[in-house]
């Protein structure tokens, strides 16, 4: 029965990184990637259960960028970037008032955007997203 749990975990994990790996693909193919201001870092607080010798919940906080961009048709649309930093002042991170490069679908801007990180950290942070966010 263990075995079978992990192995139906292994598949899900796979799927969804081939699922996130086809936006990927299609965002990089034919995505619009205009200048954008980061408004301000959103803190979320999470609760991870920790074995490392103590156990119970162990608080952290994680800081998402609110990155506002305006479109080709002139909309302007603010989106939360689903890459979290754990501290906003972090050397490179994405800080209130930093100009990035975003990424987005021109046949639907508000659906799904992202911080336009270059080929290889999009492929990475995305694609590979279950894995590192789940530690």
């Amino acid at each position: 029965m263990r075995s079978f749990l992990i192995c139906l975990f292994v598949i899900i994990g796979i799927a969804f990184c081939a699922w996130q790996g086809i936006k990927v693909a299609k965002l990089e193919a034919t995505g619009i990637r205009p200048d954008g201001h980061v408004v301000r870092m959103q803190a979320r607080d999470n609760l991870n259960y920790s074995s490392h010798g103590v156990t119970g919940y162990i608080g952290n906080t994680d800081y998402h960028a609110i990155v506002r961009f305006r479109t080709q048709d002139n909309q302007t649309i603010e989106f939360e970037d689903f890459a979290a930093e754990a501290l906003p002042i972090f050397p490179n991170s994405s800080y209130a008032g930093k100009t990035v490069t975003v990424l987005y679908l021109a046949s639907d801007p508000r659906g799904y955007a992202i911080i336009d990180r270059g080929p290889f950290l999009n492929w990475v942070r995305i694609t590979l997203s279950p894995f590192l966010y789940f530690r």
